[in-house]
């Protein structure tokens, strides 16, 4: 079955994505197009998501790091190392993970869920570092 080109009646193949003689799209050029998908953007969402949660969490264990510091608590060693385990493991664990899906995925690190799940990573990390600061106080 042969085509024609709809603009200057060239004759087509059969998978031309343009009329090699005008350069207009054909009805494959409109196919391929509609099947491109933005790959990786699941990982950018998942970035974001791990991003808002460890944020979230890493929040609340400064917040309770300084008011042990505010109350006048002193601990041993092996008590804030045993306090850095159970609330730094959890958001150090989910920064990492919101930080490499955010880096890994394939969508340009410019748009809006890969940019918003890393700065969320790196406010967690940031949060974080300061935890680990008041523990070392405490």
């Amino acid at each position: 079955m042969n085509k024609f080109c709809s603009n200057c009646g060239e004759k087509l193949n059969e998978k031309a994505i343009v009329c090699v003689k005008c350069g207009v799209p054909t009805e494959n050029y409109v196919d391929q197009k509609t099947k491109v998908k933005q790959p990786g953007k699941g990982l950018g969402i998942a970035s974001m998501i791990l991003g808002i949660i460890a944020t979230w969490y890493s929040f609340w264990t400064l917040f309770i790091f300084v008011c042990i510091l505010a109350a006048g608590e002193y601990f041993l060693i092996f008590e804030k190392i045993a306090l850095g385990i159970i609330f730094l493991m959890l958001p150090m664990t989910l920064l990492i993970i919101g930080g490499t899906l955010g880096i890994s995925s394939r969508n340009k690190i410019k748009s809006g869920i890969n940019l918003t799940g890393l700065i969320l990573n790196f406010i967690s990390l940031v949060l974080c570092t300061l935890s680990i600061s008041i523990l070392s106080l405490i």
